[in-house]
C-alpha cells in the first residue's frame, strides 16, 4: 500500500538525539517515554498508546527500512499492511474495534512501531 500518513507529534529533541527511553507495557497499554538527556526525572516526552494489539522495535543499528518521515516525529500509517494482516489474523466472532498503525524513530534508539485503538501524549510543564 501507499504511505500515506499524518503527523501525530513531534519529539522536542535536539540535535543530540534521545539519550534515554523507556517502554513499558502493560496488559493492552504502550507508554514510550524518551529523555534528551541520561538525566532522572520526569521525560521530556511521553506518549501513551491504548488498546495496544501488537508491537515491534529494531535497535538503531538496524533501523534500515525505517520510515523517513517518523524521524524523532510519531507518525500514523493511514493505510498500512500490517494492519490488513492483524486483521486478516483476528479471531473469528472476537469483538472489532478499530486500531492504528503508528510509528516512531527515535534517534540513537530505534524504531518504534505500534498498531493500537487510541493515542496521548504527555510533556513535562515548562
Amino acid at each position: 500500500m501507499a504511505s500515506r500518513f499524518r503527523i501525530v507529534s513531534s519529539l522536542p529533541i535536539g540535535g543530540a538525539g534521545c539519550q534515554n527511553y523507556d517502554l513499558v507495557v502493560r496488559g493492552l497499554e504502550c507508554v514510550v517515554s524518551v529523555w534528551e538527556t541520561m538525566r532522572e526525572g520526569p521525560a521530556d516526552w511521553r506518549g501513551v498508546f491504548n488498546g495496544v494489539v501488537a508491537y515491534r522495535f529494531r535497535a538503531e543499528i538496524y533501523g534500515r527500512g525505517f520510515f523517513p518521515e517518523s524521524y524523532d516525529t510519531l507518525c500514523e500509517f493511514l493505510e498500512s499492511d500490517w494492519i490488513e494482516e492483524l486483521k486478516s489474523i483476528r479471531p473469528q466472532g472476537l469483538r472489532y474495534w478499530e486500531f492504528r498503525h503508528y510509528a516512531l524513530f527515535m534517534s540513537n534508539i530505534g524504531y518504534l512501531e505500534v498498531a493500537a485503538e487510541t493515542f496521548s501524549e504527555e510533556r513535562p510543564p515548562s
